[in-house]
């Protein structure tokens, strides 16, 4: 049996020297027959860090920067949104940071050590203050 219609749902996270659109663009020209292919584009968020190419090396250097500032351990760029991009698109300097591995996060059995949650309290109260 085949089906005569479906609807797929998914998220895009390109990296940030490909602007959200034109990986959209990419995306949809990739239908055989564009025809029968109707694209309903949700929520468009912008990467981080913003900028595009030439701000990214400078935006990775400010949050670098700005992490050895607070004591913050260097980390890998993430590969998930999160409002810090928004900030990061308003011009201002972003990292970020919590508790727990992200090997971990948002998946079957998430859980966070009791200890990770301390030094980010600590971490927290730190930058605060």
């Amino acid at each position: 049996m085949i089906a005569s219609a479906a609807t797929v749902r998914f998220g895009v996270r390109p990296p940030p020297e490909l602007p959200p659109a034109a990986a959209l663009a990419e995306l949809f020209a990739l239908a055989p027959d564009p025809e029968r292919v109707r694209f309903t584009p949700g929520f468009l968020a912008p990467p981080l860090p913003a900028g595009g190419p030439g701000r990214l090396a400078d935006a990775r250097a400010a949050a670098a920067a700005l992490a050895e500032r607070l004591g913050l351990p260097p980390g890998d760029p993430v590969d998930f949104w999160t409002e810090a991009a928004l900030f990061s698109a308003a011009g201002c300097d972003v990292l970020v940071y919590g508790p727990g591995s992200i090997d971990q996060a948002h998946t079957a059995g998430e859980y966070v050590p009791l200890a990770d949650l301390v030094e980010a309290a600590n971490r927290y109260r730190a930058i605060l203050s």
